[in-house]
């Protein structure tokens, strides 16, 4: 995060005045493209030492699920989504301070056995959380990307996105906390019809997610969110289906047939490829 966030500068200020038989290690779950230019000046034929993540460069030990909002209340389908879960020790992710403390207290309020972690809470007692954690006194904590790096905290079986972060290199942090050292991991999500294109740059880094709904106390496999649905179509009904569709002018007006076959052909085209 010191190379990351803003400090580039000033940590290269500071690199420049070291010995330059200064043995450096570096280390991270990525690499930005914003680091290249620093690591080049700053390391001299370095060894590069990389976890085996398989093909894809993910790691395999880690399942991706999502589950889609709906557009309803984002807690009342969490609320869902817990009901259908045990987990070992889930690390809940928000977004914001402001969500963490809102979250927290609702699950407080519901008697869930549950910690709060983000930068607003003073060092002491963020050390004093992480050392609870560690003790396993907690089943679940809420926090921010304050977590998401840096910190090793063995059992954690479960990762929830209650809300996904703005950017993808932060998703790959967060879900890094779990699947540590061979065990197994998941991660899911909640997630909006705007965040469409976020999770087409999940898949194309290589890292695939499956899509699942709430039935009862049940996660059951879902269509896949690109998966096209139209049960009103009907293969050689498009014609009587663009009728229903298209309103006749009430009114008759010069051309009006013209207009109104023009706008069922369009109508009908439509239903067509939907179809398809």
């Amino acid at each position: 995060m010191t190379l990351d966030e803003g400090f580039l500068e000033d940590v290269d200020q500071v690199a420049a005045t070291m010995d330059e038989h200064l043995q450096m290690l570096v280390f991270s779950a990525t690499i930005p493209d914003s680091m290249q230019p620093f690591l080049k000046k700053y390391l001299k034929n370095p060894d590069i030492i990389s976890l085996d993540m398989g093909a894809a460069g993910v790691n395999q030990n880690v399942k991706h699920f999502i589950v889609k909002t709906k557009e309803r209340d984002r807690y009342g389908v969490f609320q869902k989504l817990l009901g259908t879960l045990n987990p070992y020790l889930a690390i809940i992710f928000c977004n914001t301070k402001e969500s963490a403390d809102d979250l927290y207290a609702k699950m407080k309020e519901e008697k869930y056995n549950v910690a709060l972690i983000h930068g607003g809470l003073e060092a002491r007692k963020r050390k004093l959380i992480v050392s609870e954690i560690r003790e396993l006194k907690y089943q679940y904590v809420v926090a921010t990307d304050i977590v998401s790096r840096g910190i090793d905290i063995h059992g954690i079986s479960h990762i929830l996105n209650y809300e996904l972060p703005e950017d993808v290199e932060f998703y790959v942090h967060r879900s890094g906390r779990t699947g540590r050292m061979d065990k197994d991991g998941k991660v899911l999500s909640l997630y909006d019809f705007v965040d469409t294109v976020y999770l087409d740059k999940l898949n194309n880094k290589g890292i695939k997610t499956e899509s699942l709904d709430i039935k009862g106390t049940d996660l059951v496999a879902a269509k896949g969110r690109n998966t096209r649905t139209n049960k009103e179509w009907k293969p050689g009904k498009s014609l009587d289906q663009a009728r229903s569709l298209v309103r006749k002018p009430t009114t008759v007006k010069p051309g009006y047939k013209k207009k109104y076959q023009t706008e069922l052909k369009k109508v009908q085209k439509k239903i067509d490829r939907k179809g398809r």
